[in-house]
């Protein structure tokens, strides 16, 4: 709900950070991946499902779980 309108400076930051040779994780508590369709359309930048990390079975993310699949990217 507080996404919308997403900032203008989100492109110039991803397009930085893939410069940069990094990578942009998309990391969602949902399995639609709503957030990632957003940061598309206002963007125009795709990001891969590979570099997806989703879960949707209404338990919050642990810091151990994180750095495991971050690590697997």
């Amino acid at each position: 709900m507080y996404l919308n309108p997403i900032s203008d400076e989100i492109k110039t930051e991803i397009e930085k950070t893939q410069k940069a040779g990094g990578k942009i994780i998309l990391i969602e508590n949902n399995v639609t991946g709503q957030l990632g369709s957003l940061i598309r359309q206002k963007t125009g930048i795709e990001i891969p499902v590979h570099n997806r990390i989703l879960k949707y079975d209404s338990r919050p993310f642990f810091a151990d779980e994180l750095k495991s699949e971050i690590l697997k990217i």
